[in-house]
């Protein structure tokens, strides 16, 4: 029988599912003489000392840290399939399209935008099982002794959707041709996948002939880059230093177009406001679930984010009696509350990476539909 190579990247967290399939390898693998497939593992985080003991017991458990894409790409010849079995619910999915564009078909919940990417003989949601772990183990299984068949032409088509020269003409259609963008975020050291999106559209635009330029927090550290997200907006508050170089940023610039990415770890409403007496066209984009719900990465179904966005809305959609935990909510979604008033303005224009967020945003911030339009991302080279 030929033997069966899995790949996970991304965060090594239960919010991610990670947890499943380490209960699959120990609770239902746990007492067999043969480990059935190899697998190679990147990411950090919270579980990463329970995967290292695994990996001591099963030598065909392959765990390399957090690396780059192309450190990866060198491994995906071996490598049949990806394995990221998450039940979050994701804004776009773009570990499963870059994967899929790899000739790599995704094991995962097919709901969502994530629907499009996942085919249905590698949906978990087929197998009848509540327990993700056992999902796992019955999907694994039938792929180790039956493997399906592939249909390239299929996997070709989806990608095709999302190449950068199609990710490119979406721009000329929503933008125009802007010959100088200015994009903001949080951070523009390249900490998590949104500040990486950022600077590979800048590459892009810059091919094109466009005149870009990022403006966000630098960080050179990981470990003090998770710090800074975390803390980071306590410090916005009062961050007017960062707010007087944005203004003069846009003086100096004078963008086309001015593009918001990230604002909610360190940005807040200082650097929007930054930008208001300035009449050129401005753009917000959601990336994540974070501008409507207090944990983000609790959600699992469209129906825990409350709409519309009020205070009594946001504290019952955290689903917690904790005092502390409450007080934080309160404090987000103030901070919510007071970014989503800058973006109501009528100079903003509203994006989304998929088409379904974008009647989250209406519900959400009751903001009129006409202004709001999908801008889904393109696969990574």
């Amino acid at each position: 029988m030929p033997k069966i190579w899995f790949l996970f990247y991304g965060r090594l967290e239960s919010e991610k599912w990670f947890d499943s399939i380490l209960d699959m390898i120990q609770l239902r693998w746990n007492q067999s003489q043969r480990f059935p497939f190899d697998i190679y593992i990147f990411g950090k985080w919270a579980l990463e000392s329970r995967l290292i003991s695994l990996t001591q017991k099963y030598p065909t458990i392959h765990f390399f840290g957090r690396q780059s894409l192309d450190y990866i790409k060198q491994y995906l010849p071996k490598v049949q399939y990806l394995l990221m079995p998450s039940n979050f619910l994701e804004t776009f999915g773009l570990s499963a399209l870059n994967s899929l564009a790899r000739w790599l078909p995704v094991i995962w919940y097919a709901k969502w935008w994530l629907s499009q990417f996942i085919l249905p003989p590698f949906d978990l949601n087929n197998i009848q099982w509540i327990d993700t772990a056992w999902k796992l183990y019955n999907m694994i299984s039938q792929i180790i002794t039956n493997p399906p068949q592939l249909n390239c032409e299929t996997l070709q088509n989806i990608a095709l959707q999302y190449t950068t020269q199609h990710w490119f003409q979406n721009f000329t259609k929503i933008f125009g041709s802007p010959q100088k963008i200015l994009m903001i975020s949080d951070f523009k050291t390249k900490v998590g996948w949104i500040e990486t999106y950022i600077h590979d559209s800048s590459q892009i635009l810059q091919s094109q002939w466009y005149q870009v330029k990022i403006f966000g927090h630098d960080i050179s550290k990981w470990s003090f880059a998770k710090l800074t997200k975390y803390f980071g907006i306590w410090r916005a508050l009062i961050n007017f230093a960062s707010m007087i170089q944005i203004f003069m940023q846009i003086k100096k610039f004078k963008p086309d177009i001015i593009r918001y990415h990230s604002t909610l770890r360190w940005i807040w409403r200082l650097w929007i406001l930054a930008s208001k007496n300035f009449k050129w066209k401005k753009f917000v984009m959601y990336h994540d679930f974070g501008y409507f719900h207090p944990f983000p990465h609790q959600l699992n179904f469209v129906d825990q984010i409350l709409t519309p966005l009020t205070l009594k809305n946001y504290i019952k959609s955290a689903n917690t009696y904790n005092p502390i935990k409450i007080l934080a909510i309160i404090f987000k979604y103030f901070s919510a509350y007071l970014i989503q008033k800058q973006f109501k303005n009528p100079d903003f224009k509203h994006l989304t990476p998929s088409q379904f967020m974008a009647d989250i945003v209406v519900q959400s911030y009751q903001i009129p539909k006409k202004s709001i339009q999908a801008f889904p991302h393109f696969i990574q080279q």
